[in-house]
């Protein structure tokens, strides 16, 4: 069962680890509202993690065939909503840098970023390619309904402890950088980061 809890632990924190526009996206979150909503943020997202990892080890190859067909059509919808909002953020800055406030900015309630982050990282199709092939080649999924449930327990954990680490990490620094015209600079830099990588997304 240790073996169990720690190779989904480990899973969990690997796949959250690489710096995408969903983490960028996390940290400009946690820089204009506050850590505290930026980590229903990062639980929204490690739940998608722990929900692709479930129908991993209990659906494994079956899911994978399944997805397959669509895999590219996904990841070029979550690039295409990530891309438009990174677009928002760079023009909203402009228009602040401006002086020019006729729109309210959108409120980033938890709840709101909960769910935002959530859907993008569940219409992201890596996810389930990745535990899929962890479940195949380390044999996940062939124990009880207790240790594969403990296994994507331990997913959620993993990938929930470096996406808070994200947030936490976009609060303290992003505040600091955030006075002035370094919210304008720091508002296009994030916009440009999150369609670049977008970009990358979808073509690979």
């Amino acid at each position: 069962m240790t073996h169990t809890l720690l190779s989904g632990y480990v899973a969990g924190f690997a796949l959250a680890m690489p710096l995408g526009p969903f983490a960028i996206l996390l940290i400009g979150i946690a820089a204009r509202s506050s850590i505290r909503v930026a980590l229903w943020g990062a639980l929204g997202a490690a739940l998608a993690d722990a929900v692709y990892a479930t129908v991993a080890v209990f659906a494994g190859a079956a899911a994978a065939r399944i997805i397959a067909p669509v895999e590219s059509e996904l990841r070029i919808a979550a690039g295409v909503i990530l891309i438009g909002m990174a677009l928002y953020i760079a023009s909203s800055a402009l228009r602040q840098d401006k002086g020019d406030t006729p729109q309210r900015a959108i409120t980033l309630t938890p709840i709101r970023v909960f769910l935002t982050l959530f859907t993008l990282t569940l219409v992201n199709p890596w996810p389930l390619v990745y535990f899929t092939a962890l479940v195949l080649g380390g044999g996940i999924g062939t124990g009880s309904v207790i240790f594969n449930l403990g296994y994507v327990i331990a997913v959620l954990l993993g990938s929930l402890t470096w996406q808070a680490l994200i947030a936490s990490a976009g609060g303290l620094v992003g505040r600091r950088i955030l006075a002035g015209a370094g919210r304008t600079v720091s508002s296009l830099l994030s916009a440009a980061l999150i369609i670049a990588l977008s970009i990358f997304m979808m073509v690979g």
